[in-house]
C-alpha cells in the first residue's frame, strides 16, 4: 500500500497519555497515512517492524530512541551507543527502499528532576539531557550521511517551558503534542 506518510515511533509519537492522539495524528490529517508507533518501541523493535513492511511512503518519520537510553539510576549501563546507532542505520538503510522522503526526529529533552521515579516505569530509572544531546548528535551525523532529514526538536523544545509541555518527565501534553506538531508543519508541509 502506498502512504503519503508515515511513522515509526515511541510513546511520544503514539500519543501517551492523550487519549492516543500526538503530533503525528495532527499532521497526517486529511492525508493517508499510518501511524507504526507504540508505547516503549525502542530502536530494535522498530528494527523489526520496518524489515516487515512491505509500504511505500512518500515521508517517513522515524521517532525513537528514548527509551534505549533510560538507565537504572545506580549505573548507566545501557546498550551501547554505537550498538544503538547501527541498529539505527540499518533502519535507515531499510526506509531508503520505503520511502522519497526520510526524516530523524531528534529526542526531546527530558524534565531530569522527576526522574528516577516514573509511575510508567516499572522500575526506577534515568536519562540526563547531556545523554540525549550526545545520542541527537549522532542521529544528525546518520541524517547527513543518509541524505535524511533531521528535526532538531530537541533545541525547539529546550527554549519551552518544559512543565507546560509535560505530563510527566517524558511524554507531552496536549500542549507539547500541538507544539511538536507546529515544528513538523514548519518542515513537512
Amino acid at each position: 500500500m502506498n502512504y503519503e506518510i508515515g511513522v515509526y515511533g515511541d510513546s511520544i509519537a503514539y500519543g501517551y497519555g492523550n487519549e492516543n492522539i500526538s503530533w503525528f495524528d495532527m499532521l497526517s490529517n486529511r492525508k493517508k497515512g499510518i501511524k507504526h508507533a507504540q508505547n516503549g518501541e525502542k530502536i530494535v523493535d522498530v528494527l523489526r517492524k520496518i524489515r516487515e513492511d512491505k509500504n511505500h511512503y512518500q515521508t517517513l518519520i522515524i521517532a525513537v530512541g528514548i527509551n534505549d537510553l533510560l538507565h537504572p539510576v545506580d549505573c548507566s549501563d545501557t546498550e551501547s551507543m554505537s550498538m544503538l546507532l547501527d541498529k539505527y542505520k540499518k533502519i535507515l538503510e531499510i526506509a531508503h527502499l520505503k520511502t522519497n522522503k526520510i526524516f530523524i526526529q531528534s529526542l526531546l529533552p527530558v524534565r531530569e528532576k522527576l526522574f528516577p521515579k516514573q509511575d510508567w516505569l516499572e522500575n526506577e530509572m534515568s536519562v540526563s539531557n547531556n545523554e540525549i544531546a550526545m545520542f541527537n548528535q549522532n542521529l544528525l551525523k546518520l541524517a547527513e550521511d543518509y541524505a535524511g532529514f533531521y528535526l532538531d526538536a530537541l533545541n525547539k523544545f529546550a527554549s519551552l517551558s518544559l512543565s507546560e509541555n509535560y505530563m510527566d518527565a517524558v511524554h507531552l501534553n496536549s500542549l507539547g503534542q500541538q507544539n511538536l506538531f507546529r515544528i513538523y508543519q514548519t518542515v513537512c508541509m
